[in-house]
Parts: C-alpha cells; structure tokens; sequence
C-alpha cells in the first residue's frame, strides 16, 4: 500500500489551496480535481488494535454547533471531526489504523511534535501521507478540513507547497510525502480524543471533549515566506507578520521603549517540547496602552484563533478580549518585517503567542517561525 504522494504531487496541493469554499456547517467542498486523482480503494474493515480500539460509527450530522462562550466550547466542530475520522478510518487497512491510533493521555502527543523536517527527522506520531494512496491523503485532509476553517486551511495546504518549494520537488526532506496524522483515543462525541497533523513547519494539536474544544499547542513557520502558487504571489504567514509588526510600529516612544524585551532572541521560547517554558511576563501592560493598540493586539491575534472552524474561534478570541488589559506585548531585536531576527509576542493570561523572522536555510533571505499556545489548555489540559 505504499503508493507515493508524488503520483498527485502538485495536482492535490493545487486543488486544497483553490476549492476553500464552504458551505454554512464550516465544511469545505470537495473537487472534482481531488475525487478524480484515483478511484476509490475499498472500505477496510476496522479491527480492535493495540494501544487503542478504534471503531467505525454512522455519520453524526455536522450542520449544527452548541456555543456558550466559554474557551473553546464547539460541539459541532466535534461532529464534524468524529465524521471525518472515522470515513478515514474505513480507507485504511487494520494495520494502518494501528499506526495511525493511540490511546488518549499517550506521551507521544507532547513529544512527537516538531518544526523539524519530518521525513528527515523521525518521531513523528500516526500515518505519512506518503505511505498513503490518493484517496487515503485526501480522506486524511478531510479531517484537516473538519476543525480548520478556510483560512486555516488553505494556509496548511500553502505551507506544505513552500516546503514543496524548499524542496525543489526531489522527494528528499521536504515534500508533501512528509505530513503525519494521528489519532488519540477514539474519535467520540462523548468522550476525550485529540487529533494531531502536519510536517515540517506545521504542528496542529486539537483535543475534543464533549463540546470543548483546545486548539494548542499550534506551530506554524514558512519557507520560503513567498512564492509562486497557480501563477499567483503567496505568503502563508504575511498576514501575521504584517499584524504583528504593525502592532509595534503604532507604539510611541515611551511605549515602545516599555514593549523592548530583555535580551536577544533568535527562536520561538514555546516550541516543541518546551510546554513548561513560560517566562516571566515582561514588555508593555495593555491596560496602561490605548484603544487603538489594544485593537491592534487583538487584529493581531486573530490571525492565529481565526486559523480554527468559526464557533471555537468566536469563544476563544471573546476570552482573550476579556483578559486583554492583563495581557503583555513585547519585541526584541527589530520589528523591520524584512528583517533576520525581528521578533514579536503577545502574553496573556491565556493566550501566548510568538512571531520571529529566521535567516533561510534553503537559500533565502527569511525564514519565519511561529507558535500559538493557550498557557490554560494546551493539550486540552483544562477539560
């Protein structure tokens, strides 16, 4: 079963970035491009596995979500994602739902995340896309679809074209073959499960319980920051930089000075395997800032949460602007956007966000990291 991503190579990554259009359950359309790639493989009957039994149920209906406001509180998004599983599930043989499950609470879900390349760099947890056949990598990007919503979605398919990009298109360390999916616990709409996806430069954990909904730790990072996409200029992560760095630059002279972080930085603080790493909050106290830049600190943040299907994005960003005058900006280094090493953080109470423009690796001028974490629920902690 060890059909190549390649076979589809651009064609898939293509498809995912142009058919963002939902319809209004957050689901996103599949293309005729996509269903067309390869005919279907049959259903394989799913078997009780070690170290989790996972089994197949009939399809819950994904039109309806309950909210009611708490820190992401969605149990639509729940639905949807328990439907999307387990059509996945019924793609793969016996043995690949073992490689792709894990019990809930499994070590894995904390260590086997990075920004690393990951075909190049071994570790990761669940099922390469590359070990996939076509329609197994589309059922895969099914349960993508299922909490991201079409931003957060066509950024995903974007990074994994830059990493195609990077790569030059050799199959070596950085192609679309080397994007991960796993699951932890079995998916359920009443009890604790958690997806975790993606590759070099994108690491996505979502735990769901019974209508709560945590969506980090969440690591994004590009290279290069734009390129050529379908004849059109993309750059997966501009938005945030440009957020970012028009936060800081809004500041007066005595708020900037107050925002100047100690020391030098050169990388996210909360990366991988950094979950108990959180500094001391230090920069400008947003309750001492004006209105002006407290909105742009939360137009800022809204490039991360809004990445997340509409319901959870709406409850995490309201606890987020409730806790805004107890929240943090800072900056180290530089905030020239076209600068090596420009850094910027957002410190809340809950939220923790980090924005760094890198030197490039493959040749180019930057290289851009960032990480989302909520310093309450990451991993779904708080449920």
């Amino acid at each position: 079963m060890n059909s190549k991503f390649p076979i589809i190579g651009w064609v898939l990554v293509l498809a995912l970035v142009t058919s963002a259009c939902s319809s209004e359950d957050g689901t996103v359309a599949t293309t005729a491009t996509e269903s067309s790639i390869a005919e279907s493989t049959e259903p394989a009957t799913t078997e009780s596995t070690e170290p989790t039994d996972t089994q197949s149920s009939e399809p819950t209906d994904s039109s309806g979500s309950d909210t009611d406001g708490a820190t992401g509180t969605n149990t639509g998004v729940n639905e949807r994602a328990v439907e999307a599983a387990n059509a996945l599930i019924a793609q793969l043989s016996p043995d690949e739902v073992e490689t792709l499950s894990y019990e809930f609470g499994d070590g894995a879900i904390t260590s086997s995340w990075s920004n690393l390349p990951a075909c190049d760099t071994n570790g990761r947890a669940g099922i390469r896309h590359g070990d996939l056949n076509s329609d197994q990598v589309a059922a895969v990007m099914d349960v993508v679809k299922s909490v991201l919503s079409d931003e957060g979605y066509t950024e995903y398919a974007q990074i994994i074209a830059a990493d195609e990009e990077l790569g030059g298109g050799d199959g070596d360390v950085w192609d679309a073959d080397c994007y991960y999916m796993a699951f932890f616990g079995e998916p359920s709409t009443s009890s604790s499960w958690a997806m975790q996806f993606g590759g070099h430069h994108y690491a996505r954990t979502i735990t769901l319980e019974n209508g709560s909904v945590s969506v980090t730790p969440a690591f994004t990072g590009v290279e290069p920051r734009t390129f050529t996409l379908d004849g059109e200029t993309v750059a997966p992560l501009g938005d945030e930089a440009e957020a970012t760095f028009a936060l800081f630059g809004a500041l007066d002279d005595d708020q900037f000075a107050a925002a100047e972080l100690s020391g030098r930085i050169q990388e996210v603080l909360l990366g991988p395997r950094e979950d108990d790493a959180f500094p001391a909050q230090e920069g400008l106290l947003l309750s001492e800032a004006s209105d002006e830049v407290k909105q742009l600190a939360m137009a800022a943040i809204e490039n991360w949460v809004n990445d997340f299907d509409t319901e959870t994005a709406a409850s995490i960003l309201a606890q987020i602007e409730s806790e805004l005058d107890e929240t943090y900006i800072g900056w180290a280094n530089s905030i020239d956007i076209d600068t090596q090493d420009a850094y910027g953080r957002i410190d809340g109470p809950s939220v923790w966000i980090e924005f760094i423009n890198e030197g490039g690796v493959g040749g180019n001028d930057i290289h851009q990291h960032s990480v989302y974490r909520d310093k309450t629920n990451d991993y779904g902690s708080a449920a």
